[in-house]
């Protein structure tokens, strides 16, 4: 087996953990079973595919401050602060794709204004919003 094989030119651990098809070196073999894996990696290769699996992960730096702001609420919602960075993510993303949505909208409804001309005149709007009624309770 020729080290072009390989992305880093050198062989890795985990270039055998993730190929069945590539081929051991010969220092290798010596120690190892029909897959031509050292023994040790082969317990360990399913861990190491499991591993190869996961998302990647994502790092943020905090200032001090904010870090133990967020140690200290983990600790009071007997959270982990990882749980809290996911949660206000998830959450930030959740309003920010909303108001991505009706930005779109917007948009498109004005470029259908553009295209068509097309308009409702104020004294129509006010009609039918009048022609409602109130529904509201009497509070008197």
């Amino acid at each position: 087996m020729t080290a072009e094989r390989f992305k880093s030119g050198v062989p890795g651990l985990c270039d055998y953990a993730r190929n069945d098809e590539v081929e051991a070196p010969a220092s290798y073999r010596t120690y190892a079973g029909e897959t031509g894996r050292p023994a040790a990696l082969e317990r360990n290769v399913g861990a190491l595919r499991a591993l190869a699996s996961l998302p990647p992960l994502l790092g943020m730096r905090l200032s001090e401050e904010t870090q133990h702001r967020l140690e200290a609420l983990a600790k009071a919602r007997d959270r982990t602060p990882h749980y809290l960075m996911k949660a206000a993510v998830e959450r930030f993303l959740d309003i920010e794709e909303a108001l991505e949505a009706e930005r779109q909208l917007v948009k498109d409804r004005w470029q259908k204004y553009e295209l068509t001309g097309e308009t409702v005149d104020h004294a129509d709007v006010k009609a039918w919003a009048a022609s409602l009624g109130d529904t509201r309770a009497d509070l008197s």
